[in-house]
């Protein structure tokens, strides 16, 4: 995988993707024509993907659609996801964060606007990563040293239970006088 990762392009306009990918050259960059496109590409290496530039505005399956899949899926947990698109309503951009897209860009735009925020987004995420990472560890190695103790504890238990078992067996046996 490349050390900066690949960022899906969906745009069902090639001019938009081809514009995206020259801006894009430090990064692999995967092009999809439209949602059914991308999803597929999803479904089958999401791991590799930094980020997913989506266009809103497609036929067959618009940028909406493929958001909806991405939460049910879980996948926008994992990938971020930045819209670029000429729909500048308010409406629209709202949903789209309610979506969960981590960023909206309308065009036109600043080609060095457009791959700072890429930058950021990426940057975020694998920080979002790493954190997350070292949180599981820290609480996988807490379970593991509290399992430790409850099973050195049931030890202790058991061989205070032989030893009160033996005492009163003991007590029995033994001679009152």
């Amino acid at each position: 995988m490349d050390k900066n990762g690949k960022i899906l392009i969906v745009d069902d306009a090639k001019s938009n993707r081809e514009i995206l990918s020259e801006i894009l050259n430090q990064y692999t960059v995967i092009e999809a024509k439209d949602g059914y496109e991308a999803l597929e590409y999803l479904k089958s290496d999401s791991k590799s993907v930094a980020l997913v530039l989506l266009d809103l505005v497609m036929p067959e399956m618009d940028g909406f659609e493929v958001l909806k899949y991405m939460n049910q899926n879980h996948l926008i947990e994992e990938v971020p996801v930045m819209i670029i698109s000429i729909d500048k309503d308010d409406k629209s951009i709202e949903k789209a964060y309610e979506l969960g897209v981590s960023g909206y860009i309308t065009r036109p735009f600043s080609s060095a606007v457009v791959l700072k925020k890429i930058n950021n987004i990426i940057s975020h995420y694998k920080r979002q990563k790493k954190l997350t990472t070292i949180i599981n560890k820290q609480i996988y190695e807490k379970y593991k040293n509290n399992k430790s103790r409850r099973y050195q504890c049931s030890r202790t238990n058991i061989r205070f239970k032989k030893k009160i078992k033996n005492g009163k067996k003991n007590q029995k046996n033994s001679i009152i006088i």
